[in-house]
This record gives structure tokens, C-alpha cells and sequence, in this order.
């Protein structure tokens, strides 16, 4: 029954009869995050790369984009490697969500 109104009757000693009208909350649903490329990242040895942008909207929080986190290695071009980063975001109530994008260093 959430977001519904639910009555409550209740008996006073005195005689009275007080109804009480409470509102059940809704429940908090998590944000989307959404990764505008999310294909791995192919670089050579050397190179250079840039990480896809990201959009997180919420439900009940709208747009937190600006907020979103990103974490993740040290990227060492100079050899040839794996290497991940994590974007993650809570919402107001702490739900979160998060993807993660993969960086391939390789020798030509």
C-alpha cells in the first residue's frame, strides 16, 4: 500500500473516537546511470584515451550527473595492460548504482 492513505480509528477513554489519517511512504527506487560508450577502450602503447561521459537520473533525486564518482587505476600507457574504472553514484536515500569501463593498453 505505498503512497496510499490509510485510516486509523482509535477509541479515546474518554468516549471519543479519533481517526488518525497516515500516509504510507513510497518506496525510494535507485538511480540510472547510463555510459555514453560503454565499448572497451583500445589503445596502443603510448596513446592516449578519454573516458565515455555519463548521465545518472533519479526518480525521486531528478539529474545527479554532476555527482557521479569516477574510481579506478592508473592508466601506464607506457605498457601494455588492463585496466578498469568504476562510476558509481548514491541517491539522496543511498541507493546506488554503478558500471564500470575497461582500458586495454596493447603493443602494436
Amino acid at each position: 500500500m505505498e503512497g496510499q492513505i490509510c485510516p486509523k480509528t482509535h477509541q479515546l477513554r474518554d468516549g471519543k473516537v479519533r481517526t488518525i489519517f497516515a500516509v504510507e511512504p513510497e518506496r525510494n527506487l535507485p538511480p540510472a546511470l547510463v555510459i555514453s560508450d560503454t565499448r572497451d577502450i583500445i589503445i596502443p602503447v603510448n596513446g592516449t584515451y578519454t573516458l565515455p561521459s555519463a548521465t545518472c537520473i533519479g526518480p525521486e533525486d531528478g539529474d545527479i550527473s554532476h555527482l557521479i564518482s569516477i574510481t579506478g587505476d592508473t592508466v601506464d600507457a607506457s605498457k601494455a595492460g588492463v585496466h578498469w574504472f568504476t562510476y558509481h553514484r548514491l541517491d539522496g536515500a543511498g541507493l546506488g548504482v554503478q558500471d564500470h569501463v575497461k582500458v586495454v593498453v596493447e603493443e602494436p
